[in-house]
C-alpha cells in the first residue's frame, strides 16, 4: 500500500463529498468540486518474481500498480462524466500506464501516460466519458491502470501488471438493476502477464454490502469475498491466502491492525461478515485493506487488493 506521505494516507482513507451549490475546480485528491458526491477508491495489483524478493509485507523488488480515483459510487449520473484517474507505478521504471475505462467489458475510452523513468511514478489522467448512451440502470464501471513495459503505441511489451476493479454507479436511475452484476458490489482485481509466464489472474477482493458513505460507529461488519476471478475462468489463479487489515503501511513494514489472515478464500459463494470494532480506532478517516494472495502454479506472488475508505465517529 503506497502511503509514504500524509496526503496519500488521507486520500486513501476518506470519503469526501462535493459541496452542493459551490462552483470550484474538481480536485482529484480531495474529491471536492465534482457535480455529485465522490468516494476515493483504490485497487492494486502486486507482483514479485520470486519468494526471495518478498519479506515482511514488502520486498525490495516488488512491483505494484494502483488505480485510484474519485468515483461517483452509487450516484446517479448522465451524459459526460469526468474521471481523474491516478495511476501509481512502484518499482516499474521503463513502464508506462495505459488507462482504460470500461462499462462492463465494453471499452469507453483509453489513454497512455508517459514512460515512468524512476521507481515511483504517479500519473493523473483526466478522461471524459459519455455515459448518456448507456442503458438506464446500474452499471459496473471498470477503470484499468495497466503498467506496460514497452513503447506506447508499439503493440509490444515484455510484461503487464494490471490494477483493475468493478465499481458501481447508476445511469439516470438506480431502480433498474443490471442482470449481470449483483448490486451492491465493489471489487479490486489484480492480474499479471509476461510472455514466459502467460496470464496470471484474475485474483479479487470484493465487498458485497454497501460501502459506508457516512461515518460508522460501534461494530461495523461489511460483507466480504476474497476469491479468484468471478467467472472462475481457466486463466484465473487460485487464492492461497486471504488477508485484511486496517491502516497498513507496507512501505514502512507495517501490516496495520490485522483482522483477517487465513489460508484459502474467504466468504464462500455469497460473502461473510468481516467485523471491525471501531471503538478500538480513533475517530476520523481510516482504510480497510482487503487482499487476495496467490503463489500457486507459478514462481512468485500475485496480489489483488481493494482499499475501502471509512470514517469512524464514536
Amino acid at each position: 500500500m503506497r502511503s509514504r506521505t500524509l496526503v496519500s494516507m488521507l486520500v486513501a482513507a476518506c470519503v469526501w463529498l462535493a459541496l452542493p451549490g459551490v462552483a470550484e475546480a474538481q480536485n482529484p485528491v480531495t474529491c471536492e468540486g465534482y457535480p455529485q458526491p465522490r468516494t476515493y477508491l483504490v485497487s492494486e495489483s502486486w507482483w514479485t518474481g520470486s519468494q526471495a524478493d518478498f519479506s515482511g509485507g514488502l520486498g525490495g523488488l516488488t512491483e505494484h500498480a494502483h488505480t485510484e480515483t474519485c468515483f461517483p459510487l452509487y450516484q446517479v449520473v448522465n451524459g459526460t462524466v469526468r474521471f481523474d484517474v491516478r495511476s501509481v507505478l512502484h518499482n516499474l521504471p521503463g513502464n508506462h500506464a495505459r488507462v482504460r475505462i470500461q462499462d462492463g467489458s465494453t471499452t469507453l475510452v483509453q489513454a497512455d501516460t508517459p514512460v515512468c523513468s524512476t521507481n515511483d511514478c504517479t500519473f493523473t489522467t483526466t478522461l471524459d466519458v459519455n455515459l448518456g448512451a448507456q442503458a438506464t440502470g446500474t452499471h459496473e464501471i471498470r477503470i484499468h491502470t495497466v503498467a506496460r513495459a514497452g513503447t506506447p503505441g508499439s503493440g509490444t511489451y515484455s510484461k503487464e501488471n494490471l490494477a483493475t476493479n468493478g465499481w458501481q454507479l447508476c445511469v439516470r436511475s438506480c431502480t433498474v438493476r443490471s442482470t449481470t452484476v449483483p448490486w451492491p458490489q465493489t471489487e479490486g482485481r489484480g492480474w499479471y502477464d509476461t510472455p514466459s509466464l502467460d496470464v496470471k489472474g484474475y485474483i479479487n477482493a470484493r465487498v458485497v454490502s454497501p460501502l459506508p458513505l457516512t461515518p460508522v460507529s460501534g461494530r461495523w461488519c461489511p460483507t466480504v469475498r476474497i476469491l479468484k476471478g468471478g467467472v472462475e475462468g481457466a486463466d484465473d489463479t487460485p487464492v492461497n491466502r486471504s488477508f485484511a487489515s486496517i491502516d497498513p503501511d507496507f512501505h514502512a513494514g507495517s501490516a496495520g491492525q490485522v483482522i483477517l489472515d487465513q489460508s484459502g478464500t474467504f466468504g464462500g459463494s455469497s460473502g461473510a461478515p468481516l467485523c471491525i470494532e471501531t471503538t478500538t480506532l480513533a475517530n476520523g478517516p481510516h482504510r480497510l485493506f482487503l487482499r487476495a494472495y496467490s503463489d500457486g502454479a507459478f514462481p512468485g506472488q500475485l496480489w489483488g487488493a481493494l482499499v475501502v475508505p471509512f470514517r469512524v465517529a464514536n
